[in-house]
């Protein structure tokens, strides 16, 4: 994407996500809730670094110069936020050497952020055991009813390169 040109993300339910820039009166999409998604400061020494924390992000830098930090906010935001999706996987089935998985603790559901490709390994790196099996599916409209109801009730596991 070159640097005169905005992404928008527009999601199943008609919500729309970009990272703000002026270019585009976002008023024309509806009703407008902006939140800050980083700070991009000053050091002690003179040199510059974003802080992502407000999207459960790193701390970035430090940069020579300002626009280097919001040249690199600007990227992790996109990667990380912007298209930043979570998903309902189920169905997990862990290789235990035959003890019961129940009884270690491990669960067959959970939420996940991140790149759904990694998950088996992020979750084997999570709970010290090996996955053999699993469904993953998008948090979206498209869950039933009652993947919906256990999804609220399931804790979260964010990759955290993701």
């Amino acid at each position: 994407m070159s640097g005169d040109q905005v992404q928008l993300v527009v999601t199943a339910s008609g919500n729309v996500r970009a990272i703000y820039n002026e270019r585009i009166d976002q008023a024309h999409l509806g009703k407008v809730s902006i939140r800050r998604g980083s700070h991009v400061e000053p050091t002690d020494d003179g040199r510059w670094t974003a802080d992502l924390s407000p999207c459960e992000g790193p701390l970035l830098g430090p940069f020579a110069v300002r626009s280097e930090a919001i040249e690199a906010e600007i990227a992790w935001l996109t990667q990380h936020w912007l298209d930043r999706s979570t998903y309902l996987v189920q169905k997990i089935v862990w290789d235990t050497d035959g003890i019961d998985a129940h009884e270690l603790g491990l669960p067959t559901e959970v939420l996940m952020r991140g790149v759904p490709e990694g998950f088996a390994d992020l979750l084997s790196d999570h709970f010290g055991w090996c996955v053999n099996a699993m469904e993953v599916h998008v948090c979206d409209e498209t869950l039933s009813d009652s993947q919906q109801r256990l999804a609220a009730k399931l804790p979260l596991i964010v990759d955290p390169t993701a």
